[in-house]
């Protein structure tokens, strides 16, 4: 991970530990009952960040060992996971996780592959994984087709215009994937709707990399929310998405 892309969320810290959405239930136990995980697995979570996704991993009893270089989002998560014996938390990156070769069962990529080097990511994984070992790369990804989000999507276009579309974005995405995997991988997608109040849809838009507490840019959201939202929250219609493979 570039120094760069861990600088970038330096200011983004607060917001995404205060209103990044979890993801979906039927996910993570579907991650139990079918894909070979199971309570006594050893689990890495690359790019663990605040501790979203380590969180309900700890929940189930596994050891976790939560990989963060960012300094800021690595403190929340020591603080709010401390309570979990199993939670191991390290200052490190996906390409250099600084962990033994061959001890990892699993491992886990919430929100994060995009912000990794592809090759040296993989290269790590094999030594790390033990045999036989997967790689599960998820996201919270927005549905492309539902009203709301288009015109989320065109606001964020008119502001921030090198900010890609959202159907390229995931082209992009998904074919980086797709070629990290051989192409083959398992593809498993659960719908996790996002509901909001209109302080948390403007705090979890303002998590975002690309985007700054622009007034204008505010404006705009606070308009979407007045036209999509009921009796004072929004649904954002989205999925928990993810690729199961082996490297």
């Amino acid at each position: 991970m570039k120094n760069k892309n861990i600088e970038m969320f330096i200011q983004k810290v607060e917001l995404y530990s205060k209103y990044r959405q979890g993801y979906s239930k039927d996910f993570i136990e579907y991650l139990y009952s079918q894909t070979g995980i199971s309570f006594d697995s050893y689990i890495a979570d690359i790019g663990s960040g605040t501790g979203i996704f380590s969180k309900p991993l700890l929940e189930k009893g596994n050891k976790v060992y939560s990989i963060e270089p960012n300094d800021s989002m690595r403190s929340i998560a020591e603080s709010d996971l401390s309570e979990y014996d199993d939670f191991h938390s390290i200052k490190a990156t996906g390409e250099n996780t600084t962990l033994v070769s061959n001890s990892i069962d699993f491992i886990t990529a919430a929100q994060a592959f995009h912000w990794l080097d592809m090759e040296l990511f993989k290269v790590e994984c094999k030594r790390i994984l033990k045999k036989g070992g997967k790689v599960i790369i998820i996201y919270n990804r927005k549905k492309k087709d539902a009203e709301v989000n288009i015109k989320l999507a065109e606001l964020i276009k008119r502001y921030y215009p090198d900010h890609m579309d959202i159907i390229n974005h995931w082209e992009l995405r998904e074919n980086s994937i797709k070629s990290f995997f051989d192409n083959e991988f398992e593809f498993v997608e659960f719908e996790n709707n996002i509901t909001n109040n209109l302080q948390e849809f403007i705090g979890r838009t303002l998590s975002h990399s690309f985007s700054q507490n622009d007034e204008g840019f505010i404006f705009g959201l606070k308009e979407i929310f007045t036209i999509f939202s009921n009796n004072g929250s929004i649904i954002i219609p989205n999925d928990t998405i993810a690729y199961i493979g082996t490297v």
